[in-house]
């Protein structure tokens, strides 16, 4: 260390042991302060966005109780140099009730239950040249000793996973497509429940020149792991392991059925067709031939008539002789019954000879017709008897 950067560490001590208890004691400026450095009073230190630096541990200690921290950085920059009990603490809490509020630290915390263990992430990480058209992805390796939450205030740049439980994590970044000769600069945070830490990326998007080394263009590359990685190797969770392939046997497939059509028989000439519909076929399919019923002829009763025993002239006189009307010509004939007697009418004498006998007239009704015959006219002379 130097005589001017011991001076002003000596500087600062001063200032922490004249605040009195209960004091505030607020930096000027946003500027780096050396250290090592310890407060011994009750006091409120309000770094108001300083840094404080040194290259052996603890950076800061605090020994009183009831110590209140600001708005201030805690760095450790020796990068394992140091040796000793106390080699890359940040903070060394020996008095209860400390209270921290927006402190980021750069090395380990001792004093804390919530803060104790071994840490493992990179302080810079400088990625070189990407090429340019093109999205990036990078794993890093880290160990966390407690839960903590990952934050980008890189504008492009993405984390997964951003939460992170206590062990071993590999951590992706991805860096999407940006300008040519772009510069990607910024820092990762990692919050706990009292503290914060933080580390820088840096970054440039360039296009293939000649003279120049090309672009890298490998993705989910592992740009950075601890040098004893080997010690948490074992210990990384079951889902960063890379699962065995499962073997798939194949089995043969069996052949499908054959389906043999159906023939369906032609229908003869002589039977007709009618249309099937069905919810799968369709067309048109011999139908069963359909009995038709058979035709019975009816024949129409022949009206006989009487054989002619003996001449009747039309010149007779006639009487009709009603019977009852038939109810139609072709209706099956009545059964046989015996045969209506004969009626013996006696004709009409003529005008002409009144004393002459009546003869005889035989007449026979036709059978389901109005019996009828035309009466004889009164001019016309009687028939003479036949010899």
């Amino acid at each position: 260390m130097s005589q001017s950067t011991d001076n002003a560490r000596t500087a600062f001590q001063e200032q922490l042991d004249w605040t009195m208890d209960e004091e505030t004691l607020a930096l000027d400026l946003p500027r780096e302060r050396p250290g090592p450095v310890v407060v011994r009073n009750r006091i409120v230190l309000d770094g108001k966005g300083c840094t404080l630096w040194s290259r052996s541990g603890p950076v800061l200690s605090v020994t009183s109780e009831k110590v209140v921290l600001k708005n201030l950085r805690l760095e450790y920059t020796a990068d394992g140099t140091d040796e000793g009990p106390n080699a890359g603490l940040a903070l060394l809490a020996e008095g209860p009730e400390l209270k921290l509020e927006g402190v980021t630290v750069r090395g380990a915390v001792k004093g804390l239950a919530a803060e104790d263990g071994e840490w493992r992430y990179p302080h810079q990480l400088n990625l070189g040249a990407l090429a340019f058209g093109m999205d990036h992805t990078i794993r890093i390796r880290v160990v966390v000793p407690v839960a903590c939450q990952l934050t980008s205030e890189i504008s492009g740049l993405s984390i997964e996973p951003r939460t992170l439980a206590p062990g071993v994590h590999e951590v992706r970044l991805e860096i999407e497509q940006m300008m040519r000769d772009t510069l990607v600069c910024g820092t990762i945070g990692i919050k706990t429940k009292l503290l914060r830490r933080e580390f820088v990326v840096n970054a440039h998007i360039l296009a293939p020149a000649v003279g120049l080394p090309e672009p890298s263009r490998e993705q989910d590359r592992i740009v950075w792991q601890p040098t004893d990685w080997e010690r948490f190797a074992p210990k990384l969770p079951p889902s960063a392991t890379v699962p065995k392939p499962v073997e798939v046997k194949s089995e043969p497939i069996a052949s499908k059925p054959v389906v043999e059509p159906v023939s369906v028989p032609l229908a003869p000439a002589d039977r007709k067709l009618r249309k099937v519909q069905g919810p799968h076929l369709g067309g048109l399919f011999a139908s069963p031939p359909v009995e038709e019923p058979k035709k019975t002829a009816v024949e129409a009763p022949k009206a006989e008539l009487p054989p002619d025993e003996e001449a009747t002239p039309s010149s007779k006189p006639m009487k009709s002789v009603f019977r009852p009307k038939a109810s139609g010509l072709f209706q099956p004939s009545a059964p046989a019954t015996e045969a209506p007697p004969i009626v013996e009418q006696d004709a009409v004498p003529p005008s002409s000879d009144p004393a002459a006998p009546p003869k005889k007239i035989k007449f026979k009704p036709i059978g389901g017709m109005p019996g009828w015959v035309a009466p004889p006219k009164s001019s016309d002379p009687p028939a003479a008897p036949p010899a």
